[in-house]
């Protein structure tokens, strides 16, 4: 038996590729491995990448399929015998890492990420205690008794280790805290240079740039001297992709890596939970030893659709609070602001890595009556009950579930879509309408069928044009490969208005001939993966007719977590009920290189 007649129930099932089998095949041929059961298990290996995870353990993989499937009767075995295979090494094309069998190529990313993170966690400054507290006491006001202010505690952190990775939920403060963070970084840089820092803010999509510009930019007058707000106005996120220099002529190499680091002294990523195992590697290659890394995110957001939970994997040894300071780190925070000599934090078995990593809690965005940050923490903290009481209670207007019937959907596209529609046949100009449009959302957790993006879209042109006869030289477009010699990147969100269209870009309208556009689409309907790093007003989340794989607690979090004043999840409880049960389990073994875990 070879290989291809082992997998043919596999690869009839769709579970692996004709080219996965293919890769395993001739590499078994070069080194005389005739035993399928492996060659099958290496496949697996092989194809992990594709379906999110970064290696596979063969005792618990599962897979969606209706066919029946020939697997090895002992899983367990299987595995163990696949693991020691004459392929699998640290100098061969597989390796077993955290009990997964691991591609080369991704065990060097997970190796290269682990091993830059550790060697960052082992510097602490030892900055002028004093003048620090009074820094912060200007920038966060003196510290209250009670519960450690974690946002000031991310901005020490941030002082002293040239790590830190800030998550937090939705209205939690993250960007408000990166805004503090990088005025006191300012501010001591120039005491001790005359110079300003050069910073560099990105985001994975041009979207999450966009919205991270925003952020930074709102309130800045509060802040002094003004030499610090003249500097935070001055920076401008860019995608990681223009931050690093993407080649689309090379597209899987950029012009800055670890022999050409980029030269700012502190970089700044937001979103972190969109970015891909093989992105994070490229990015902390790319960071300057000497240089401070600041990752925002939030760990209860969907992961990137490319392979990897980066931002999940590095959190994921910080216990119940989300924070485990090691005993040293602690002792100095406490010599600086004693306010943080707070039962709970301090951990004396936490390594050194957990000290860059701070977990903001407290809600900022929505307040203790909001239906959206109540629903959006109860899917959070996996209590399906009390989400599903919310969206009952007629007592709060701002979330509800609803029928997901063709009339209910129509309805919703029609009220949310008219503001924009009436500003582009009134002759507003570009930025009013563009605002119009990024003011509502209709999401869809699929892109075929009846209820996903293709229906949707295909509905909503239906009734918002016939409704809007005069407005169909109108159209909201999603760019959706990366396009630099035009200026626009995959993610990218405008309206094309006649012969030209129109995107935001930070404070200014940007504006490019419509038969210049790059691939993309009518953005009526998002899938909830592309709405990520974005924000709007109001959110209509269709779920489909049936539960699947797709369709998980963390994406329904992230679909509600896009809104800032209403969601309307329309669809059946049953569907609703069995997705936030559902939660996303990506193979990693970045874990275990990070926090020693097995």
């Amino acid at each position: 038996m070879t290989l291809r007649v082992r997998a043919k129930s596999f690869v009839e099932a769709g579970v692996l590729g004709p080219l996965e089998v293919h890769v395993v095949e001739r590499l078994a041929a070069a080194v005389g491995l005739v035993d399928d059961d492996v060659q099958l298990g290496l496949a697996f290996a092989v194809r992990a990448p594709r379906v999110g995870h970064v290696g596979v353990d063969l005792g618990t993989v599962a897979v969606d399929s209706e066919l029946p499937l020939a697997w090895p009767a002992d899983r367990a075995a299987w595995h163990a015998r696949t693991a020691a295979c004459a392929l699998v090494g640290e100098d061969r094309p597989f390796v077993h890492v955290g009990g997964l069998v691991v591609t080369r190529r991704y065990h060097a990313y997970q190796a290269r990420i682990a091993s830059a993170f550790v060697a960052r966690a082992k510097t602490t400054m030892v900055p002028d205690a004093a003048a620090l507290h009074k820094q912060l006491d200007q920038l966060f006001g003196p510290p209250r008794g009670g519960e450690p202010d974690l946002q000031r505690l991310a901005a020490l952190v941030a002082v002293l280790r040239p790590l830190t990775v800030i998550s937090g939920g939705p209205g939690t403060g993250k960007t408000y805290t990166v805004k503090k963070l990088l005025a006191l970084l300012e501010s001591r840089h120039f005491a001790e240079t005359g110079l300003q820092p050069r910073v560099a803010l990105a985001a994975p999509t041009g979207k999450a740039a966009a919205r991270m510009k925003q952020a930074i930019g709102e309130g800045l007058e509060k802040l002094k001297p003004p030499r610090v707000r003249a500097f935070l106005r001055q920076q401008t996120p860019v995608t990681l992709h223009r931050l690093l220099g993407w080649d689309p002529r090379n597209p899987t190499r950029f012009r800055h890596d670890a022999a050409h680091p980029l030269p700012h002294e502190i970089v700044v990523v937001d979103e972190a939970s969109m970015i891909d195992l093989a992105m994070l590697a490229k990015l902390v290659d790319a960071v300057r030893p000497d240089a401070r890394l600041i990752l925002l995110g939030d760990r209860h957001q969907l992961a990137s659709v490319e392979a990897g939970s980066a931002l999940a994997d590095l959190v994921s040894g910080t216990g119940p609070r989300g924070m485990r300071l090691p005993t040293e780190l602690a002792a100095r925070i406490r010599e600086i602001d004693d306010m943080f000599a707070v039962i709970g934090l301090e951990d004396a078995t936490a390594p050194p890595f957990a000290g860059g990593l701070v977990q903001l809690s407290r809600p900022y965005r929505f307040g203790a009556s909001t239906g959206v940050g109540q629903l959006a923490h109860a899917i959070g903290r996996g209590d399906t009950a009390e989400a599903l009481r919310l969206l009952h209670d007629p007592a709060i207007a701002d979330v509800s579930l609803g029928r997901a019937d063709e009339a209910s959907i129509g309805a919703a596209l029609r009220a949310g879509y008219r503001p924009f529609l009436e500003a582009a046949t009134r002759g507003a100009e570009p930025r009013v309408v563009l605002d119009a449009f990024e003011r509502f959302r209709v999401l869809s957790a699929h892109r075929k069928g009846r209820r996903g993006v293709e229906g949707l879209r295909e509905l909503a042109g239906r009734v918002l044009y016939d409704e809007f006869p005069e407005a169909r030289g109108t159209r909201p477009v999603l760019i959706t490969e990366n396009a630099p010699e035009v200026g626009r990147w995959n993610g990218d969100i405008g309206v094309v208005l006649g012969e030209r269209a129109y995107f935001l870009g930070g404070e200014e309208v940007e504006r490019l001939e419509a038969s210049r556009l790059p691939p993309h689409e009518a953005p009526f309907a998002m899938t909830v993966h592309k709405a990520q790093g974005s924000q709007v007003d109001d959110v209509v989340l269709v779920l489909p007719e049936r539960p699947s794989s797709i369709l998980t607690r963390e994406l329904i979090y992230t679909a509600v977590t896009r809104a800032r004043v209403s969601v309307r999840i329309l669809g059946d409880e049953a569907v609703l009920r069995a997705a936030l049960s559902r939660t996303i389990e990506r193979a990693s073994a970045l874990p275990a290189l990070l926090w020693g875990e097995t």
